[in-house]
């Protein structure tokens, strides 16, 4: 089984808005340094939601050889990050996403992909979200209010706000 380190932006159902932010990010992608590190980034993905929404969409932006088993890696061959790494190449990857067009939630983290749902994030993550333990989740100001009501949201770009950023663990 496949484990990514990842960006995912999710637009629902929009599939255009997708296409287009694909686009915008393929025109923004850029190799990572990080410490002695020079972390490819592997062209931005399009798809359906995994496994359960085939016509929702989202766009992952996944480093190279930074997870385990994932299949675009040209080699099982991991960077050996450390946690200080991994939470500066997750900042990094935020960095792309500031002013990304039409994405809805985003967030970045291990295989978080899944994590991107309104209805679970306010069945299963309420809390979390309301004591700002969430970290790093990026929502479109139009659906703030489906989502608990949390203090620890702040200004990420002009259209999103989020939960700050506080890092990743490697493993």
């Amino acid at each position: 089984m496949a484990i990514a380190f990842e960006l995912v932006a999710d637009f629902d159902g929009d599939k255009q808005s997708a296409e287009c932010c694909r686009e915008w990010f393929d025109s923004r992608i850029k190799a990572v340094e990080i410490d002695e590190y020079s972390i490819k980034i592997h062209p931005p993905l399009i798809g359906g939601y995994p496994y359960t929404n085939p016509t929702r969409f989202q766009v992952s932006i996944i480093p190279a050889n930074v997870g385990c088993c994932v299949a675009l890696d040209e080699s099982n061959l991991r960077i050996p990050l450390t946690d200080k790494q991994l939470s500066r190449l997750g900042s990094c990857l935020y960095d792309l996403l500031r002013n990304a067009p039409g994405y809805q939630l985003a967030m970045v983290g291990w295989d978080v992909d899944f994590l991107l749902d309104v209805d679970e994030l306010t069945a299963d993550w309420a809390s979390e979200i309301i004591d700002g333990s969430f970290s790093g989740l990026v929502v479109c100001k139009s659906l703030l209010s489906r989502l608990p009501r949390s203090d620890y949201f702040s200004d990420f770009d002009d259209e999103h706000l989020w939960i700050p950023y506080t890092g990743s663990k490697a493993f």
